[in-house]
């Protein structure tokens, strides 16, 4: 564990905001369960403690994979530093705003203060996806220092997480998530972001087990497109005004694909137990990755 331990000595910043941003999200459940979920006007507790918990999660997650991926002193500095503080500012808002009573994107409430406070957010939002794109492109197309088995299932979060980005574009620009008169986009929104767990995590259990690399990559590609494809049939049901949960083809699909990606996570845990649960943090974040100090 000395890899992941030097890792968070290097960036002890960004695991400090990462975390802090799940802890917020925590407390907000707590007052959540407490006092209920509205704060009038229009604030939404449950919003914003599920956007500070995601946030934080991600916010640690891209700093993992930032690491290697190949990037400069110089360049993962800037990373580090645009990480920590639109995190920062984007914690901040949500979450003082919910408190408030307002919704901090698309409020018809907001006194002249809580305006310019939540002035730049769409900024902020902006920011993070070129930050991410950035990122992505490294990881896509230049030299990285992951195990190639791990390197495909995160090229297939980028695209699970760029599907996410690009429905929060969406929500932007209709000023909310509700389509039609049942749809709601937060689903695929949330799914996106979530494929940074669960797609690279059946990579790296498969990099840790004894299957070939040729059958452990052929079992992430199986995983990676049946995440994306129950992305997109959530994405179709949602885009398209209709209810999630009852009885449609859409649905249907996208749990036969989470099953399918569910049977490649099971068939990962298998072959992981055949080589005694070994770790090897290095596939993830390798020494040779995390700066000198």
């Amino acid at each position: 564990m000395g890899t992941m331990t030097g890792l968070f000595r290097a960036e002890r910043a960004v695991f400090t905001v990462g975390l802090l941003g799940m802890l917020m999200g925590a407390g907000l459940l707590v007052a959540v369960a407490v006092r209920g979920v509205h704060v009038a006007p229009e604030g939404n507790l449950y919003k914003a403690a599920i956007f500070d918990l995601a946030l934080g999660v991600y916010t640690i997650n891209v700093m993992v994979f930032l690491h290697g991926a190949g990037f400069g002193r110089r360049a993962l500095a800037v990373q580090r530093w645009a990480l920590v503080t639109l995190a920062s500012y984007s914690y901040v808002v949500e979450t003082l705003e919910a408190l408030r009573g307002f919704d901090p994107r698309f409020s018809g409430h907001r006194p002249m203060f809580d305006q310019v406070l939540a002035q730049p957010f769409l900024l902020v939002a902006a920011l993070l996806i070129v930050f991410f794109l950035v990122m992505a492109v490294k990881v896509v197309f230049g030299r990285t220092r992951f195990d190639p088995t791990v390197l495909l299932g995160i090229r297939y979060a980028m695209a699970a997480v760029a599907v996410a980005m690009g429905i929060g574009v969406w929500m932007s620009v209709i000023q909310g998530s509700s389509v039609g008169e049942s749809g709601s986009l937060l689903p695929v929104h949330a799914m996106g972001f979530h494929g940074l767990q669960t797609i690279p995590l059946v990579a790296l259990l498969l990099s840790w087990s004894p299957l070939s690399p040729a059958s452990s990559r052929r079992v992430v590609h199986l995983a990676g497109l049946s995440y994306l494809a129950a992305c997109v049939m959530v994405g179709l049901r949602s885009g398209s005004g209709g209810a999630l949960l009852t009885p449609n083809p859409q649905t249907a699909l996208a749990v036969a694909f989470l099953l399918l990606w569910l049977a490649c996570l099971g068939f990962a845990v298998r072959h992981w137990r055949r080589s005694g649960f070994a770790i090897r943090v290095e596939a993830v974040v390798p020494a040779a990755a995390l700066p000198a100090r």
